[in-house]
């Protein structure tokens, strides 16, 4: 069994922490601030209990001097074509899966999903937007099914 749980606007890591040590492992799903802050919470709490992470359009991708903190979670950076994938990421997912992790930079115009602006949970296609993002943590996350 496996809980999604959104936190989109979380600005404190011990909240998150806790929230997380309450519900059992949890996929977090961030948008900007809140994707950003996904960094933020595993760095102040490196054993905190996410299945998955995954940043929509939040800043940039984690440092690859940070991968070892990320090697047991899958982690998701989702853009839409409202700005281009961070520089950062193909690094960042290259030195992630090299070290047995699980890693994906998704540009939705790549597998072509257009027409989303930062807030693509409620673009006129966001059920879509939606199912890329089931589909991702089934094929990720131990136990999704």
């Amino acid at each position: 069994m496996w809980l999604w749980c959104t936190l989109v606007t979380i600005s404190y890591p011990a909240a998150a922490y806790e929230l997380l040590n309450k519900v059992g492992p949890a996929v977090y799903i961030g948008h900007s601030q809140g994707g950003a802050e996904i960094y933020t919470i595993l760095k102040s709490h490196p054993d905190i209990r996410f299945a998955a992470a995954i940043s929509v359009e939040g800043g940039n991708c984690p440092d690859v001097a940070d991968v070892a903190l990320w090697k047991n979670i899958p982690f998701m950076y989702l853009t839409g074509d409202y700005r281009d994938p961070p520089a950062n990421c193909p690094a960042f997912i290259d030195a992630l899966n090299a070290s047995g992790g699980k890693g994906t930079s998704l540009y939705l115009p790549s597998i072509g999903i257009l027409g989303n602006d930062h807030m693509m949970m409620m673009d006129k296609n966001s059920d879509q937007v939606a199912q890329v993002v089931v589909d991702w943590i089934e094929k990720n996350v131990p136990g999704a099914k």
